[in-house]
């Protein structure tokens, strides 16, 4: 629920401070277990692979930081302004939501090139973004908060859809549908280039690569499109205020 500009901030919330916590670190273990099956299962990512080991310390590396920001984050966060991390919340399960639904839809509906479903699912992604910025700038009278609402929204999203991804991968693994699904993504060109043998090692690889640059990108993705939000927003609030 949105509050007017003038109107007093919620009270801070010891228990979402919690629940966040409580919600991300567990997010991030699960993905690190995600990670060792797929090591399990295709060892030769870290064997014959050139850059396995490099792609399995990259994704490590910013789990961790996401695993950090996880646990001191919101309760910084809460200081601020108890609106910023609730905004943030509901716009990275939202952001997930797009995320999941949008790889589902892939091995459902089985198109043979998934660019458009691609880019609506990140216009719908980033749009997110830009809503929350705003809707927490025009609430709060202030751009940082908005923009520090939409970094929270990639964080959340970004882990939902990195856990969802490796998921589908192993429950789909070796299916005709999931033939179909890399061959409108083109993995399967992206494999002859690669040099290596193996089409899993190849994607076990990749998955660890994509984890590491989304997982980059998204937040720096939301700092911009929310900062254009949150512009927005506080000039939205300073017009209502005049």
């Amino acid at each position: 629920m949105f509050l007017l500009p003038n109107q007093p901030s919620p009270v801070s919330s010891p228990n979402r401070v919690t629940a966040t916590r409580r919600a991300i670190i567990p997010a991030v273990l699960a993905i690190g277990a995600l990670l060792a099956y797929g090591m399990l299962r295709f060892p030769a990512v870290l064997t014959v692979s050139s850059t396995g080991v490099r792609s399995l310390i990259g994704v490590l590396g910013i789990l961790l930081i996401y695993a950090a920001v996880g646990w001191f984050g919101p309760a910084f966060t809460e200081r601020i302004d108890p609106r910023i991390l609730r905004a943030g919340i509901l716009g990275g399960l939202l952001a997930g939501f797009v995320f999941v639904t949008e790889m589902l839809l892939e091995y459902w509906l089985l198109p043979s090139d998934n660019t458009a479903m691609g880019l609506v699912e990140y216009g719908l992604v980033f749009a997110v973004f830009f809503l929350v910025g705003l809707g927490v700038a025009y609430q709060t009278g202030a751009v940082r908060n908005g923009v520090l609402a939409a970094f929270w929204s990639a964080v959340i999203g970004g882990l939902i859809w990195y856990g969802a991804a490796l998921l589908i991968f192993y429950l789909f693994n070796g299916t005709p549908q999931q033939t179909q699904v890399f061959g409108a993504e083109g993995n399967y060109a992206d494999f002859a280039r690669s040099g290596l043998n193996d089409f899993n090692t190849f994607m076990m690889e990749d998955f660890m690569g994509a984890g590491f640059f989304h997982s980059l990108l998204l937040p720096i993705m939301a700092a911009i499109l929310g900062t254009l939000g949150a512009a927005a927003g506080e000039a939205f609030a300073r017009l209502r205020r005049s």
